[in-house]
């Protein structure tokens, strides 16, 4: 459930399409940018907790590489010494603010997204586009107070729901599934689908 793991035993995956994440969030920079980006330097901050999940991995390679075919020019800084919590991330994102002047957008596929902007504020730069990841509380008020461009969702409640029909399958206990877990449980493990990734604004939160 919200990042698969690496093991020789076949298991299914809950959560996020994570290649299809950062793809997402590579296309939306690229717009925001403008064509004005196009033919020179411009560099974008990717932040991660740092705490090697797979799932975030997915992420920041699928980004570099669709920003890559976007915006050749563009120069990708991959921080990942925050993990998550408020102070490491604001003084490791002052460090890079101070070290690549020309980082004015962000896109972090891990959380601490109030630190981040905190660090801006501190170095009195601007930040945007800033797309994040999760709506939790955090990043509906930032999303909210317009400090978040756009943040990358999808349904946990779905995907808990599934995750506990595969243990109840596991155990022979599943029955009256859904016909989409029927479905996979017949296909096997690798036949199950991530969820899609949804782009939310301050215009169309889910109720």
């Amino acid at each position: 459930l919200a990042t698969d793991v690496k093991t020789a035993h076949p298991h299914p995956y809950v959560g996020l399409d994570n290649r299809c994440a950062g793809q997402t969030a590579a296309y939306l920079m690229a717009q925001w940018l403008g064509p004005q980006a196009r033919g020179q330097a411009v560099d974008v901050l990717v932040s991660s907790s740092g705490q090697r999940f797979q799932g975030e991995d997915e992420r920041i390679h699928a980004f570099v590489q669709a920003m890559a075919q976007h915006l050749p020019a563009c120069t990708v800084h991959v921080l990942d010494t925050g993990l998550g919590l408020y102070a490491p991330t604001v003084a490791a994102v002052g460090r890079l603010l101070r070290e690549q002047p020309s980082v004015a957008a962000v896109y972090s596929v891990g959380g601490a997204n109030a630190a981040i902007l905190a660090a801006f504020d501190q170095a009195q730069r601007a930040c945007h586009p800033f797309i994040g990841h999760d709506l939790d509380d955090d990043n509906l008020a930032l999303l909210r107070a317009g400090r978040l461009s756009a943040v990358l969702h999808h349904d946990l409640q779905h995907d808990l729901q599934r995750a506990c029909w595969h243990f109840m399958q596991a155990q022979g206990a599943a029955r009256g599934a859904p016909q989409e877990a029927r479905e996979e449980a017949r296909k096997g493990a690798q036949a199950v689908r991530p969820s899609n990734v949804e782009v939310i604004t301050p215009f169309n939160l889910p109720a």
